[in-house]
């Protein structure tokens, strides 16, 4: 004997249909856009962590001269930003598009901080390839 799916289950997959006010912010098309958003500054800030991290360090007189576990990821960027950044044109149109969807003081917050991100970084790599 098969049970049949119930009217909020989607498709006979045994999946719940999502929709309503009451259902989580994350799982609502604006939250997985900032997921998104989200996954596309990582790898600036796996650059930008490290850089920020030694120009501390040497501010305080802690390190002075490369260090291997400091400069690999910026040097690494620095080699790869010229040929790839420009693909940060998608990420910013993606942020532009989630920006008029989200009401939330927060995530707006949020999105200015990737928003800045993703422009320094190709500011970056016009700066490498036309000297602006």
């Amino acid at each position: 004997m098969t049970a049949s799916p119930s009217p909020s289950r989607a498709g006979g997959a045994g999946l719940d249909v999502v929709s309503g006010p009451e259902d989580p912010w994350i799982e609502s098309r604006e939250g997985m856009l900032f997921f998104v958003n989200a996954l596309f500054v990582i790898p600036e800030y796996c650059v930008l962590f490290p850089l920020g991290l030694r120009t501390l360090l040497r501010g305080m007189g802690l390190s002075s001269g490369p260090s291997v576990f400091l400069d690999t990821l910026p040097i690494l960027a620095n080699h790869f930003l010229p040929y790839v950044g420009w693909l940060l044109l998608l990420p910013i149109g993606l942020i532009l598009r989630n920006f008029k969807l989200e009401r939330s003081g927060w995530r707006r917050a949020a999105l200015v901080l990737f928003l800045i991100s993703h422009v320094g970084f190709l500011r970056y790599t016009a700066h490498l390839w036309f000297g602006i």
